[in-house]
């Protein structure tokens, strides 16, 4: 484990709560979102990097998740950036 600064890395100890190998996992935050976009697109979700999501939309009809609306960003009729 490191504490990174602006201009270097700091190595620190593992704290003992997390020295039981069998129970307890250190992994990389990117690596498992890379794993679990696999998965998912596997499954058939499509996934759009890049955009975040602004709101659910929702068949309450069915009661299921149907969709997910993305903020409004890029540039406007008149050449100026929107702001999400």
């Amino acid at each position: 484990m490191f504490l990174l600064t602006k201009s270097f890395a700091i190595p620190l100890p593992i704290p003992s709560a997390l020295h039981n190998p069998s129970t307890n996992y250190i992994i990389s935050l990117s690596e498992f979102v890379r794993w679990l976009g696999r998965r998912a697109e596997e499954a058939g979700v499509e996934i759009y990097p890049g955009f975040s999501g602004a709101e659910l939309i929702y068949d309450s009809k069915n009661e299921q998740v149907i969709g997910v609306a993305t903020n409004d960003v890029g540039i406007n009729r008149q050449g100026i950036p929107k702001v999400p």
